[in-house]
């Protein structure tokens, strides 16, 4: 997996300062708005509410802006200043040696880096606004390629098995901006241990806000669309209908901008209500746990990958009384560490086994 490092973006934009005075860095006189001589701050500038701003837009101590990908947030110079230590902001750098929240810039000063990202963690917010980067992005930190040799910097774990090729470092967390876009801050729970959050890859059906979030720059293929209940998830593009071109229970349909891509069969990507067969959102596993998010299904139920090969995951929910069913293409199996559990039944020699939900 590669190292998922997303300054590359920023710094060739950094390359070109634009001229438009709403997006050029201001510089905080240590006054608001209101003060006498005291004009509203430009994107960047340090604030405290948003009249101190001219976008009227202070989100996060910053003056900020909308946008709609990670390019729309440029970096932000503060008092370049060689001198400084190593590091710091203004100071000299080379490229990944910037503290926490700084992009190195032609292998030469730390700026304040900016990602885009949701205004409020509650639910239903869609405004999008540049913010002040708070995670690492330093090697073995979240979102480093650790399939190799299982390490990570500490406090940092490796995601995965062993066996894996596609492992990658998370850190704990307590919003998304913590994490960098290709993974989002999950509460995680496995069937044997206690929950926690985590810093935790975006795959197919996962919740984001734009298309940057969902694999990077590096996976164009990838993007963020709308399912019928309002709600944005990953998935990727495709030209055709034909088979194999999505997984089995998505179509190739079109989504708006003359884009094609995946679209769940069902219209809906994640926890509706957590009901049997509702999609829900699977991280896959790390020393043979299962790594599923929590309150994913309802109350006795599990969030099972019930495919490998199509990375589907749905909800299996508690058996009724005397192992029954909703209907006969249900069955009850008995899962022996989650219990008794109602899930698609197949036909296979000797009996039955669980089957998929698509």
């Amino acid at each position: 997996m590669r190292n998922l490092i997303w300054t590359l973006g920023m710094v060739a934009i950094i390359g070109a300062c634009s001229s438009d005075e709403d997006t050029k860095p201001g510089t905080d006189g240590g006054g608001q708005v209101g003060d006498v001589g005291v004009a509203p701050q430009l994107y960047g500038a340090a604030c405290e509410a948003d009249e101190a701003c001219k976008s009227k837009m202070c989100f996060r101590g910053h003056c900020s802006k909308l946008c709609k990908r990670l390019s729309d947030c440029e970096p932000v110079r503060e008092d370049p200043d060689p001198s400084k230590p190593a590091g710091t902001a203004g100071g000299p750098c080379k490229e990944g040696e910037c503290n926490v929240g700084l992009v190195c810039v032609n292998a030469k000063e730390c700026l304040r880096a900016f990602e885009c990202g949701r205004e409020t963690e509650e639910e239903g917010s869609t405004r999008l606004l540049c913010g002040p980067r708070q995670y690492d992005i330093r090697k073995y930190t979240s979102g480093h390629d650790c399939s190799l040799d299982g390490v990570c910097a500490k406090s940092y774990r490796c995601m995965g098995q062993p066996s894996e090729a596609d492992r990658y470092c998370s850190g704990t967390c307590t919003s998304d901006w913590e994490c960098p876009p290709p993974l989002r801050c999950a509460k995680i729970t496995t069937y044997e241990g206690s929950p926690e959050q985590r810093c935790m890859r975006r795959r197919i059906g996962h919740p984001c806000d734009f298309d940057d979030q969902c694999g990077g720059a590096s996976r164009a293929d990838q993007v963020c669309i709308k399912d019928t209940q309002g709600k944005h998830y990953c998935t990727k593009t495709c030209a055709t209908q034909g088979r194999g071109t999505c997984p089995p229970f998505a179509k190739c349909e079109q989504v708006g901008n003359g884009v094609q891509a995946c679209r769940y069969s069902k219209g809906y990507a994640y926890k509706v209500e957590g009901g049997l067969c509702d999609p829900c959102i699977y991280h896959g596993a790390t020393d043979d746990k299962q790594l599923v998010e929590q309150s994913a299904c309802i109350d006795g139920g599990a969030c099972l990958q019930l495919s490998q090969y199509t990375q589907e995951a749905s909800c299996l929910t508690p058996c009724g009384a005397g192992d029954t069913c909703p209907d006969d293409t249900y069955h009850c199996f008995d899962t022996t560490s989650l219990g008794k559990l109602c899930g698609p039944k197949r036909e296979v020699p000797g009996g039955l086994t669980v089957g998929t939900c698509y």
